[in-house]
């Protein structure tokens, strides 16, 4: 039978549960009930982070839309429309190919370089072409001579006393020597270091080089013979920089800006009342308490080395120069030719292009087409003179060579177009004569040295005798120097080459102011003549070899206002050597190196300034 259903449940007097009134589903908890203020407060919270949220949105698509814009719409948009991209082109000429040459080349390129985000910064492709014209067959300039008929002549023969460790840094790069091996210094075993200076009898004295390799009882004789000058000699150029150092100091502290050498003179003629450098070299020789007879056996022999000039013709600076070189010595290298290995690395560097065996006739500054000013090089081929010549024409022009100025610019139409320099005051140069020859041994001879079979010092200064004209065959000789062994079996320092067949061989070099035969070498040093191999014998003569050099004072009319001290000497060009700076300082390697440089750095900036008128 069914059961009943049960009855509902009785109400009870409890009152309903309460419901919250945001949400009648879900409950109101005691333990978190809002009031009716915290609620809005939450409210205006959670706006306030929707807005930020729509704010931050719109920023981010505004500069997505703008770096859209320049990345891609804009590239678009230029490539499509012909880029406003200025193309600068430059050609740029030098000559000569030596040390200055090369390092003007090297200077270009470098800043150039240097300011190349610049230009691409103002839309501006600046391309500069770079051409040395060298009438030699290889490089090198004055320091290369042709047709040595297979006799391997290296630079550093011919300029034998103007290298050293500091010039190989600052050419090759090489700024620390690792292998120390590779350049040695003149050695004893071959009599390198000692210098033998002869009047027209015997060896009157010998000196080591550098000084401070003087032997203490060889220094003992000299003190003996020559008394102070022998401990005041090597402070000859001391009273000379001290002013020097002064003057650079107030340069630096000052801030003054100098263009020229000229202005060099001027300035320091304003602090000092005088050039340090101007003074001649004989005062200062005074002024340092040095005999006489110290200056005509040492002195006068090793400045002449170096300048081809006597003492009486020089400033103190010149002075200085030259016993700093001579003090210096010459580091010959093992592997002979690494100048030459240097300047070829220094000219790859550069990317200049380098036409051998092109001979600069002429240059003129003319107008080539409308509103178009070039300088137009006249060339000749120098192995070949049947040949028509060839015309370049160039926007800027560097002289890193030694040239007759009014020869070369003198027949420009536009004689405006030379405004720095007076063309009929050309550079003076002396020239020197240089012969290469071989033996069979290292040279005696029977009346320079007491011992005859002895050799003599690895090389030989002449004493000036003043009782025979300078062109005497005593007289014309400025040096004789032993370079090097040709041969492996003769040299001491390849002890690891294997033993040779070939007979010894030495190389020596003799520089002259005149022509010299054979035979008059022969007899003025009493030299046996089978010594000498007579067809090794091979004489040139280097034309631009020595700047004539005088003591420069204020006022005297040498280059005071005639522009002689000026890089720029007209319309697009520059040379490196100029009266101001040889005129007192004389030439160099070193210096032409860094002069070089100096001014195609100034080229490269001129250029940079081109660009701000033409580009930017």
């Amino acid at each position: 039978m069914n059961k009943p259903a049960s009855p509902p449940p009785s109400y009870t007097s409890e009152s309903l549960p309460s419901y919250s009134e945001i949400s009648p589903l879900i409950p109101r908890s005691r333990q978190y009930s809002l009031s009716d203020s915290q609620y809005t407060t939450n409210q205006k919270k959670n706006i306030g982070q929707i807005l930020l949220s729509y704010i931050s949105g719109a920023i981010i698509l505004i500069f997505f839309v703008i770096g859209f814009y320049n990345v891609i719409l804009r590239g678009i948009l230029v490539d499509g429309d012909d880029p406003e991209i200025q193309v600068v082109n430059f050609k740029v000429g030098i000559i000569g190919a030596g040390p200055a040459g090369i390092a003007a080349a090297q200077g270009v390129r470098d800043v150039v370089s240097a300011l190349g985000r610049k230009f691409k910064d103002g839309n501006v492709d600046v391309q500069v072409e770079v051409i040395i014209f060298e009438e030699k067959s290889r490089i090198g300039g004055r320091m290369v001579v042709d047709g040595t008929d297979g006799m391997d002549i290296e630079v550093e023969d011919i300029a034998s006393g103007a290298f050293h460790a500091d010039l190989f840094n600052i050419i090759g790069g090489m700024t620390d020597l690792e292998k120390k091996e590779d350049l040695i210094v003149e050695s004893e075993d071959v009599g390198m270091g000692k210098v033998g200076h002869f009047d027209t009898n015997h060896i009157i004295t010998e000196t080591y080089r550098p000084y401070a390799t003087t032997p203490w009882s060889h220094y003992l004789s000299l003190l003996w013979k020559y008394g102070s000058s022998v401990w005041r000699a090597p402070k000859i150029p001391i009273g000379t920089m001290k002013s020097f150092n002064t003057f650079l100091r107030t340069m630096n502290n000052e801030h003054i800006s100098i263009s020229s050498v000229r202005e060099i003179i001027s300035k320091m003629s304003q602090q000092h009342t005088y050039l340090s450098f101007s003074i001649p070299a004989t005062e200062r020789l005074k002024k340092n308490g040095i005999g006489n007879n110290y200056i005509r056996d040492i002195l006068a022999p090793q400045v002449r080395r170096h300048t081809g000039q006597s003492i009486e013709q020089l400033s103190d600076l010149a002075l200085s120069m030259a016993l700093e070189r001579e003090e210096m010595g010459s580091h010959k290298a093992v592997n002979n030719g690494i100048f030459q290995m240097m300047m070829e690395k220094s000219l790859r560097n550069s990317k200049a292009t380098v036409r051998l065996g092109a001979k600069v006739k002429q240059a003129r500054w003319e107008e080539v087409t409308e509103d178009y000013e070039a300088w137009l090089l006249e060339l000749e081929n120098a192995t070949n003179k049947d040949e028509p010549p060839t015309i370049e024409t160039l926007d800027k022009l560097i002289i890193a060579t030694p040239l007759n100025y009014t020869e070369l610019l003198g027949q420009s139409k536009d004689h405006d177009s030379i405004f720095n320099v007076d063309i009929t005051q050309d550079i003076e140069y002396q020239p020197v004569y240089i012969t290469f020859f071989t033996t069979s041994s290292l040279l005696t001879s029977t009346s320079l040295k007491e011992k005859s079979s002895s050799p003599l010092p690895s090389q030989l200064l002449p004493i000036i005798d003043n009782t025979q004209p300078l062109t005497s065959p005593h007289n014309t000789i400025i040096e004789l120097t032993f370079l090097r062994p040709l041969n492996p079996s003769s040299s001491p320092h390849d002890q690891n080459q294997p033993p040779t067949s070939l007979p010894p061989k030495y190389l020596y070099k003799l520089l002259t102011s005149t022509p010299l035969t054979l035979t008059s070498l022969i007899t003025t040093l009493a030299i046996p003549e089978n010594i000498i191999e007579r067809d090794s014998w091979i004489q040139w003569e280097i034309s631009y070899a020595y700047p004539r050099m005088w003591p420069w004072f204020v006022g005297d009319g040498n280059g005071s206002g005639d522009g002689s001290g000026e890089f720029q000497v007209g319309k697009q060009v520059w040379r490196i050597n100029s009266n101001g700076a040889e005129g007192v300082l004389g030439g160099g390697v070193y210096g032409a190196w860094v002069l070089g440089g100096l001014v195609g750095g100034v080229l490269g900036w001129w250029l940079g300034e081109r660009w701000r008128w033409r580009g930017g």
